[in-house]
């Protein structure tokens, strides 16, 4: 009867290709460390570093060729996840603002080159009133 529960409450181990995938894991979200100090060492983050941080994660989270399938996988299924939840989010349109008038990232080529032009005109419908 002992050994029968001890059975049932038995969690399974990681077997070395499990620790392997998720070494390849760790690896391939590492660079995450680097965004949460791209805001330069403050204790927050501003409306103007938001936009580059998403640019910078679109971009690292793109596959190669010496990727495997699952990290493949993952990735996209991240910046699916973060550009689904960017088409709804309201405010997103005052953060590509807020990234236009900060001197560090004014050419705005951290926003998607349809759009550069929009944020611009309503930058200068406001700036008129």
């Amino acid at each position: 009867m002992e050994n029968d529960s001890a059975s049932r409450t038995s969690v399974p181990r990681l077997t070395d290709v499990d620790w392997d995938m998720l070494e390849q894991l760790r690896e391939a979200l590492n660079f995450l460390i680097d965004i949460t100090e791209l805001p330069g060492g403050d204790k927050s983050v501003t409306r103007f570093v938001l936009i580059p941080a998403l640019k910078l994660i679109k971009n690292k989270m793109k596959t190669n060729d010496c990727n495997p399938a699952f990290i493949c996988r993952f990735k996209a299924m991240l910046v699916d996840s973060i550009l689904e939840g960017l088409r709804v989010w309201q405010p997103y349109n005052d953060y590509e603002m807020a990234t236009c008038i900060d001197p560090r990232f004014k050419s705005l080529v951290c926003v998607e080159k349809d759009r550069r032009e929009q944020i611009w005109a309503r930058l200068s419908q406001l700036t008129r009133m």
